[in-house]
């Protein structure tokens, strides 16, 4: 499994990982990284929003609110969670219809 990291914009700390299956990115496009990925794994990110967007599963690590208790993403508290996913192609299946909800739910709300 190859995993790539790209760190939070704000995070001075580049290429913290050094390992074989490890790549690690800086200044690349975000809309490229997840095209290019299986899967996200993410703390409470925008990134997961967009990974959403992009028809991507989402595993997140914290409480993000768009995860709808395990609706639209799946909370994990273990890489191994996901690790036995991919290796056995049973990635979190993503509901669009629920996403497309989100979305217009997040775009017509009362500000």
């Amino acid at each position: 499994i190859q995993f790539v990291i790209k760190p939070h914009p704000l995070d001075k700390k580049v290429n913290r990982f050094n390992y074989e299956n490890v790549t690690n990115l800086n200044d690349e496009n975000i809309h490229a990284v997840i095209d290019c990925v299986n899967t996200i794994l993410l703390y409470n990110s925008g990134v997961g929003l967009l990974a959403l967007a992009h028809n991507k599963p989402v595993y997140t690590v914290g409480n993000a609110y768009y995860s709808f208790n395990g609706l639209l993403t799946k909370q994990v508290e273990k890489l191994d969670i996901i690790i036995k996913d991919l290796d056995e192609d049973t990635l979190f299946n993503l509901n669009e219809d629920k996403t497309i909800n989100l979305f217009n739910w997040l775009s017509l709300r009362p500000t």
